[in-house]
């Protein structure tokens, strides 16, 4: 339980919205209702008061009426947990009814949980949980990650990302690993062609495969990016070297170090849509077959990239925001 100092009396802090961290239930509006009902509003109420003198006793709960523990067992013993987990913290400190701790509040006047509550309860969760699972069953696999601190940042670039929430999904999934492919369909033997092989190149297609390695469609898309962004930066530093994107940068979201400012979060946006193209095309060829047999070239490519950029331009359009695209058109 982790109490602050603000400047508000302990005893006047309301018990609606309190719980011990993530592992303790909320008390919610509705509880802290039937609570009231029973006398019972703020926090220093769940101690049982001194006998022999003034405060609160940290060690014992206070009594409640017989018809609150029988009508009401699960507040009761929301109450008393969360009683249990303050005295942890308070160990070694005088909880009197003039201190200035508050714990974690619910603004009542506007009836949403506070800023701060949210903020920490996402705090400890987070310190719970080691890492995303998906990153330790790719290192179980052996295929190459980043370190941890790096690949939980790739999760807060998608938040940050101005683009759609669909795209946004597809970033998720690809991150978890809970986008589908060929090798998958293998593995699960269910539908599609179990060589689990890609119908582009007849490689085994996985994940990587699929958004990066591909060498007739994946692997093209971010060479002809890289070729466009390279003429790009010639023209501000003719000397400069040639672009290449990282492995990391595309599956895992990491900041491209070369593209500062607003370059670099559009082409992030840009890889972001491409992406989903990738894997919105793949769906479409297992699902047609006269697609399969549509062979692939850089015109091709080159028409898919330009029809993404159509679509962030139309978008920002829609939204009323300026949009500066690369030009990947054939002419």
């Amino acid at each position: 339980m982790r109490l602050v100092e603000e400047g508000d009396n302990w005893a006047e802090t309301p018990l609606a919205g309190h719980g011990a961290s993530a592992k303790v239930q909320i008390i919610s509006l509705a509880a802290a209702l039937v609570l009231k009902h029973h006398g019972i509003i703020n926090v220093s109420q769940l101690f049982c008061k001194h006998e022999d003198r003034a405060g609160r006793d940290l060690s014992k709960d206070t009594a409640y009426h017989r018809e609150l523990e029988v009508g009401y067992p699960g507040i009761v013993g929301r109450c008393k947990h969360l009683r249990n987990e303050i005295r942890k913290e308070m160990v070694g400190k005088q909880l009197q009814t003039s201190s200035v701790h508050k714990s974690f509040f619910l603004t009542e006047n506007l009836g949403r949980i506070s800023i701060k509550y949210r903020k920490w309860v996402r705090q400890d969760t987070d310190s719970s949980i080691p890492g995303p699972p998906s990153y330790f069953t790719r290192q179980r696999e052996g295929i190459i990650v980043p370190d941890m601190e790096e690949y939980k940042k790739g999760y807060r670039s998608i938040i940050r990302m101005d683009i759609p929430s669909k795209t946004k999904e597809t970033a998720y999934l690809i991150l978890n690993r809970q986008n589908w492919t060929a090798w998958k369909s293998r593995l699960s033997k269910i539908g599609e062609d179990q060589t689990g092989n890609c119908t582009y190149c007849g490689r085994k297609e996985d994940t990587r495969h699929m958004l990066v390695s591909c060498e007739v469609y994946s692997e093209r898309i971010w060479e002809i990016m890289g070729e466009v962004i390279t003429r790009i930066l010639r023209k501000l530093e003719p000397e400069c070297s040639d672009f290449h994107t990282h492995l990391f940068e595309i599956l895992y979201n990491r900041k491209i170090p070369r593209l500062k400012g607003l370059m670099g979060s559009e082409v992030m946006i840009f890889m972001q849509e491409m992406k989903r193209e990738i894997v919105w095309r793949r769906f479409k060829r297992y699902e047609n077959e006269r697609l399969q047999a549509i062979q692939i070239n850089d015109d091709r490519i080159k028409a898919h990239m330009s029809i993404v950029c159509e679509k962030i331009i139309k978008l920002r359009k829609y939204r009323r925001k300026q949009y500066d695209p690369l030009s990947f058109k054939t002419s």
